[in-house]
């Protein structure tokens, strides 16, 4: 079998209850990447505008969180990091509770609970500039686990081009044109 290993492209996604400070999140990971030149940062409201609750890494597991991770084994997704959010409103016994259900709920799920790495922190310190070790060292760390735990992907060059379409365009006086993500083989100019 012919296969490459693609330049390192992780896309991570963000699952979890609603309210749980995913967008926050995202938005952390901008900045925090900005701050040392590898991303340009997005304003919260430009990723999401609807109002944030007050909820809290006390919350523990919600329904949401467990329908996401059931999805996410559903469509093939082996490799997880996990952040616990918002443990500036949480007591340290708590948040240890917290990671504790979570392990359980990923081993129930399939996922290797015991060894999938946890991080705590606030994503809402990092945006903020506030406690950087709940902040920005959480997010960095974050970062850091990502890049150690999830592999990177190898694309099979001898095996039938697949390009799923994502978007397809009408441009004026060239035709239609389709984007998308290269999954296996191989395109050439003029095929």
């Amino acid at each position: 079998m012919s296969s490459v290993i693609v330049a390192r492209t992780v896309v991570p996604g963000t699952i979890g209850h609603v309210d749980h400070g995913k967008t926050t999140l995202t938005a952390a990971i901008t900045k925090v990447l900005a701050d040392v030149k590898l991303a340009k940062a997005r304003k919260y409201q430009d990723i999401d505008n609807a109002p944030e609750e007050k909820a809290r890494a006390t919350d523990g597991v919600m329904p949401q969180t467990r329908e996401h991770l059931l999805l996410a084994k559903q469509i093939g997704i082996k490799h997880i990091v996990v952040f616990i959010n918002k443990v500036d409103a949480a007591d340290k016994e708590m948040v240890e509770l917290v990671e504790m259900e979570i392990r359980e709920l990923l081993t129930e799920m399939g996922f290797d609970g015991d060894n999938i790495p946890v991080v705590t922190g606030s994503a809402l310190c990092a945006l903020e500039d506030k406690e950087p070790e709940i902040g920005k060292d959480a997010v960095l760390k974050l970062l850091q686990e990502i890049d150690t735990h999830i592999p990177t992907p190898i694309r099979e060059l001898d095996k039938p081009f697949l390009l799923p379409v994502e978007h397809t365009y009408s441009i004026p006086g060239r035709g239609t044109v389709v984007t998308g993500r290269l999954e296996r083989g191989v395109l050439k100019k003029r095929s």
